[in-house]
C-alpha cells in the first residue's frame, strides 16, 4: 500500500521535563530504551502501524515542555496542528502529576476543541519502590493522618475527571506503550466520526462488555 494512501494521525506528547516522553517515543518507534537522553527541544517521528486490521501512519511530536516554550507559539503549534495528545506524568514525581490539570487546560485552549482526544499515561510504572502517585486502591504516599489506611485512587480519579483512559506504562519495559498510542488513535477516529471498521466495532463492543469506558485504567 502506498504510504500516501494511509490515514495519518498526528500525536503530541505533553508533560513536564523528566517524565520520560522521549523514552516513550523511542520505545514506541524503535522498540529501544536508553537510560539517558539529551533534553529535547523538538523531535518528530513517523511509524506505520496495524491498528484493528487497518494500516495507518502515526506521526509523533515530542516538543519541549519548558515553560519558556509553552507560552510561545512554538509549543502551541504542535498541539494545534495535531489530532490528539498523550498527557504524561511520572509515578515517581508528585510535581509532574500535580501539573497535569494545568497542562490539559493549556492543550484544550490551544486545540479549541472540547472534548479533544487525550490519553493519560503514568510512566515509570516499573519504579514501584519510588512511587509518589497512587493508581487505584493503593495507599497514597501523602496520607498518614490516622491509624486507618486511607486509599486514594489518584490516577484513576484524574482519568475519570478528564473522561479519558489512563495507561500505567513503562518506557523501560515497554508495558502499555503501544496500547496507549493505539487507543488514542481510536479516540481520534471517534472524534472525526470516521466509519468504523469491523475490527473497530469488535474492539468497542469488547470494551463495553467489560464495562470499560473513558476513565478506565489499563494496568
Amino acid at each position: 500500500m502506498n504510504k500516501k494512501e494511509l490515514k495519518q494521525y498526528k500525536i503530541s506528547l505533553v508533560g513536564e521535563g523528566g517524565v520520560g516522553k522521549t523514552a516513550i517515543v523511542n520505545r514506541f518507534t524503535y522498540n529501544q530504551f536508553a537510560m539517558e537522553y539529551d533534553p529535547t527541544l523538538e523531535d518528530s517521528y513517523r511509524k506505520q502501524c496495524m491498528i484493528d486490521e487497518e494500516v495507518v501512519m502515526i506521526e509523533l511530536v515530542d516538543p519541549t515542555s519548558q515553560e519558556d516554550y509553552r507560552v510561545s507559539n512554538y509549543w502551541a503549534r504542535f498541539v494545534r496542528d495535531g489530532n490528539g495528545v498523550i498527557l504524561v506524568y511520572s509515578v515517581t514525581s508528585r510535581f509532574s502529576f500535580d501539573e497535569i490539570r494545568k497542562l490539559r487546560q493549556e492543550v484544550l485552549q490551544i486545540a479549541k476543541q472540547d472534548p479533544f482526544p487525550i490519553i493519560l499515561m503514568a510512566n515509570k510504572a516499573d519504579f514501584g519502590y519510588e512511587r509518589q502517585v497512587s493508581l487505584a486502591g493503593e495507599l497514597s504516599w501523602a496520607v498518614a493522618v490516622s491509624p486507618e489506611m486511607i486509599f486514594i485512587p489518584e490516577g484513576e480519579a484524574l482519568a475519570k475527571e478528564f473522561g479519558c483512559y489512563l495507561f500505567e506504562a513503562s518506557a523501560k519495559t515497554g508495558k502499555n506503550i503501544d496500547e496507549a498510542f493505539y487507543e488514542l488513535v481510536r479516540e481520534i477516529k471517534k472524534s472525526r466520526k470516521e466509519p468504523l471498521s469491523l475490527a473497530d466495532a469488535k474492539h468497542n463492543s469488547a470494551q463495553e462488555d467489560n464495562g470499560c469506558c473513558n476513565g478506565c485504567v489499563m494496568l
